[in-house]
């Protein structure tokens, strides 16, 4: 597996697959095979992150409000990784499904609280980034 990344997001990346490989279905062989490249970007609009690509590559793009890498961001990180792996795993579902089972595996794996302070965090620093820029 390669891993292409700006930060340091292999640990991340780690735990949203054992995440996945624990409470959903064992994909370890899949992601084996699989190269990532995992930034932060611009582009997500109003969205956590994004998948883009086919196997085995994939282009996943994090928010850039989380660039801080605070705990917090990375755990809101982790949970954005392990959203976008389920697209990855699940191309059929849609986003409800996707997002549905996010907060399942996010309850299972500890992580309930990481996806409410996410969703808060991000309206603040969003309205925060629309101060500073005067928009």
């Amino acid at each position: 597996m390669l891993i292409e990344i700006l930060h340091d997001f292999v640990p991340l990346l780690d735990n949203a697959q054992n995440i996945i490989n624990t409470y959903h279905k064992n994909e370890s062989d899949f992601f084996s095979k699989c190269n990532f490249l995992i930034e932060f970007v611009q582009e997500a609009d109003d969205a956590f992150g994004f998948v883009d690509g086919t196997f085995p590559n994939y282009r996943i793009g994090i928010h850039e409000l989380f660039d801080r890498f605070t705990n917090d961001d990375k755990r809101f990180i982790t949970m954005t990784l392990v959203h976008e792996l389920l697209h990855i795993i699940h191309a059929d579902w849609d986003e409800n499904q996707v997002a549905g089972e996010e907060y399942k595996l996010a309850n299972l794996a500890g992580y309930f609280d990481t996806l409410q302070r996410r969703d808060e965090a991000y309206l603040k620093r969003v309205r925060n980034f629309r101060n500073l820029s005067g928009t």
